[in-house]
């Protein structure tokens, strides 16, 4: 999950301690290759993008329920 792509999530971007918040910005996780940090490339990473945002090193994974 890192390194390759940041994840979009489905999460508004808000304080972990107010996730009722009225922002409009999307959660995006994980680093991606394009980044010089190292400390930025873990999954643990907690970004916010506009909803319509297209760039290089966004993409998402598909994922369900176990069975």
């Amino acid at each position: 999950m890192a390194g390759n792509v940041r994840e979009w999530t489905s999460s508004v971007y808000c304080p972990y301690a107010r996730p009722d918040c009225a922002n409009t910005m999307i959660v995006v996780r994980g680093g991606a290759w394009s980044d010089d940090d190292p400390l930025a490339v873990r999954a643990a990473a907690r970004e916010r993008r506009a909803p319509d945002a297209a760039e290089d090193d966004l993409g998402f994974r598909c994922a369900r329920d176990a069975l």
